[in-house]
């Protein structure tokens, strides 16, 4: 079995020799309190046609083929009572992603103008 992820892109950085090594990934599955847990070798690959999607096809992907996939039961996952929707956060009690990056990078632009840019560059850039 064969797990990937594709480039996106702003990030070039999967060309690196790092991401050619023994992986471990995590997988949390929305409503299971329950993990997946994958390890095997990476590698990158720029084989496009491999990996349409929404009739794009990224420039890199990074390919885990699989040597070990099982569950884990996570005792702190259940304790978070993550997956519980009486206790998610209202989104105005969590910063923006305009008002983090302006903090983080002490940009001078107002978070309220970042904000409407990082939601059309997501929605324009999602593949």
């Amino acid at each position: 079995m064969e797990i990937w992820r594709e480039n996106i892109p702003f990030n070039n950085l999967l060309l690196s020799a790092a991401y050619t090594a023994h992986r471990r990934r995590s997988f949390f599955l929305p409503g299971i309190d329950d993990m997946m847990r994958i390890n095997g070798i990476a590698s990158v690959t720029t084989e496009p046609e491999r990996f349409l999607d929404n009739g794009k096809s990224p420039r890199s992907v990074i390919v885990v083929e699989t040597r070990q996939a099982y569950f884990h039961r996570s005792k702190a996952l259940r304790r978070s009572d993550l997956w519980n929707p009486d206790k998610r956060l209202a989104r105005g009690a969590f910063p923006s992603l305009g008002q983090i990056a302006r903090d983080q990078f002490k940009l001078m632009v107002p978070a309220k103008r970042l904000d409407p840019v990082l939601a059309r560059d997501a929605k324009k850039n999602l593949y």
